[in-house]
């Protein structure tokens, strides 16, 4: 054990000998080859007794380092200090920069890594002023630091002055692309001057004319409203073409579109484009600089319905004024995850929770289970056309009813658990969590049963039924009717409270906390709490923004609403809608809008909704 311990105590002290490098260390390490062994020495100590947390001996090694540095010049090509290597390999480097120029970037290295932001500053600039080509990498990285600052001139002074080293070819490091700096260039001017913008009329291609107008109309309001630049007004714009006996057509030139730049004191010309293609309107508005003459910046946005065309205006003003996009001006865009074909019709379709799992039942009698990757993971057959279908939260628990009005109960494992003969013509059923108890709607009845069949209450109603939902703990069941009747139902099958809705009750949605939303035929909603009381309504196609709501209510807006369907907006305040104008038998959503399932025929289709 003694031994033991003995090989133990070794290994510890051997291995608090072994230092990591330090990064600014690592960075430089290739450097060596060109400074005296002494002072490089100097250098690896500093990095050592930095990576044991010495910092000020570190310090003192490169204040040394870089004494011994300055008392060896000059570095005179024909009178070489001694000892300070002048090899092939050590040329490579010191073609560019002087051992005096390299050791200012070590050290500003090191003073970036412990945050001492003015001092990595100081050794930055005497490495670009020292150096013989300046270095763009550590160019760019001393104007990001001047921005992060506030520092808006210095960094915009530095901007220009790497695009003109790259323009010269003066320069060794990274080659940035030009694009990239006109945007940096164009960012810090913005905070230091409003910049003058000439906006183009914009170019239509493939656009009915009745739109033009308002587009060009829209666009020039949002361009307005740039607080941060000054626009060149549409007189001034005239009698400059006027003078210089131009038209617009003459614009494919770069020289006459820069002259006209310039005449008008531009720093940026925007040219919007219009195009229509196929079934896809692209809106693009490209960015020229009449000094440069180059056109450095693109924004393209493209999109299916004309209604979102403003919305891209309002995104492409914030977005030149380098402004956050707030979540409001994101757009919902489908792709398509899977699509699942069946025997026959899909007759009726359920989900469980967050859309873990899929039921369909089929003209044909078929019911088939899915996963959320559109894989079939079961499936049963029977006799006749089935009606309806339910699945439970959990997803292990399936109920179905055929058209001759026998009832189904199943499970993912144990498969069908019980069948009963109704007699009656299905309605709709619906299934608590974990299968514990299911709500049937037949004719003008409801059946409240647990999941081994035994029915523990049923209702008459005034009316056939149209809708029914249990909630997940089951203490709540709702009935929608087909002459507008809502109740609500305790789960003793007492009734708490009844509404009347005024058209068929198509669909309800059910919340943890038993807020309750229900949808009629023509698309009207309304949304209750537990106690019956009313929250809100509203008609399809109206534009929701209910901020004051919780997420719990907002995500119970979503869905089928009549002709539209919503979904949660990506900042979760407001609904965006879709005109469904008959595209589709089912069409559902996860409650956060981010999966999207339809049925056209015998297909059933599954999308990913993103927000672009």
């Amino acid at each position: 054990m003694a031994e033991i311990k003995k090989y133990l105590l070794i290994f510890f002290i051997f291995m608090s000998g072994m230092a990591v490098a330090s990064e600014w260390y690592e960075k430089n390490k290739a450097l060596g080859i060109i400074f005296h062994e002494n002072v490089w020495e100097y250098v690896k100590k500093a990095d050592y007794q930095d990576s044991r947390g010495k910092q000020q001996v570190a310090d003192s090694y490169l204040r040394l380092a870089r004494r011994k540095t300055l008392e060896s010049k000059p570095f005179d090509p024909d009178n070489w200090p001694k000892g300070w290597p002048r090899t092939g390999d050590s040329m490579k480097l010191l073609k560019y920069a002087s051992p005096e120029a390299y050791l200012s970037r070590i050290i500003g290295d090191y003073a970036m890594k412990h945050k001492r932001i003015k001092e990595a500053l100081m050794h930055y600039s005497l490495y670009i002023e020292q150096s013989i080509i300046p270095d763009t990498d550590y160019m760019m990285k001393m104007a990001s630091i001047y921005e992060d600052d506030n520092r808006w001139r210095d960094a915009k002074i530095l901007y220009e002055e790497i695009y003109r080293r790259q323009e010269s070819k003066n320069y060794h490091g990274s080659s940035i692309s030009p694009a990239l700096i006109e945007k940096r260039i164009k960012r810090t001017g913005l905070k230091i001057s409003k910049p003058g913008i000439l906006a183009l009329d914009t170019l239509f291609r493939n656009i009915q004319d009745f739109m033009k107008p308002d587009v060009q109309k829209l666009l020039s309001v949002e361009i307005a409203g740039m607080d941060g630049f000054t626009l060149i007004d549409r007189k001034s714009y005239d009698r400059a073409m006027s003078e210089m006996g131009i038209t617009e057509d003459d614009f494919k030139h770069e020289d006459e579109l820069s002259n006209l730049g310039k005449m008008l004191n531009a720093d940026y010309i925007l040219r919007p484009v219009l195009t229509r293609i196929d079934d896809y309107y692209i809106f693009q508005v490209d960015v020229f600089n009449p000094k440069k003459k180059v056109w450095f910046e693109t924004y393209e946005y493209k999109t299916e319905s004309y209604q979102y065309l403003q919305n891209f205006m309002k995104r492409f003003a914030l977005q030149f004024q380098n402004r956050e996009i707030p979540g409001s001006l994101f757009i919902p865009e489908n792709r398509l995850l899977w699509n699942y074909e069946a025997d026959s019709f899909v007759t009726d379709l359920g989900f469980s929770s967050g859309s873990r799992r899929i039921i369909a039942g089929t003209e044909n009698g078929s019911i088939y289970i899915l996963n959320s990757q559109g894989s079939m993971l079961r499936r049963f057959t029977v006799p006749e056309k089935v009606i309806k279908v339910a699945i439970s939260p959990c997803g292990n628990y399936f109920s179905w009813m055929s058209l001759n009005g026998i009832l189904y109960f199943a499970e993912m494992k144990g498969g069908i658990r019980w069948k009963q003969e109704v007699k009656n013509y299905a309605r709709g059923i619906d299934i608590a969590e974990k299968g514990r108890f299911l709500v049937v709607g037949v004719n003008n009845g409801i059946l409240f049963k647990d999941g081994k069949g035994e029915t523990f209450w049923e209702e008459k109603l005034p009316e056939w039924v149209s809708s029914v939902e249990i909630s997940d703990t089951s203490d709540r069941v709702f009935v929608g009717m087909e002459n507008g009747q809502y109740w609500s139902f305790s789960d003793e099958g007492n009734v708490l409270w009844k509404k009347n809705l005024n058209n068929r009750v198509s669909s309800i949605q059910v919340s943890r906390n038993n807020y309750n939303c229900a949808v009629t035929a023509k698309g009207r909603t309304f949304l209750y709490d537990d106690k019956g009381n009313e929250i809100v309504s509203f008609e399809a196609g109206q534009d929701i923004e209910f901020s004051a709501f919780s997420e719990e209510v907002m995500r119970l807006l979503t869905g089928r609403k009549g002709e539209y369907f919503y979904v949660l907006a990506r900042d979760g305040k407001k609904l965006w809608r879709y005109d469904l104008s008959g595209k589709t038998s089912f069409v559902t959503t996860l409650d956060d809008g981010t999966f999207l399932t339809t049925v056209e025929g015998k297909n059933v289709f599954s999308f990913r909704i993103t927000w672009l």
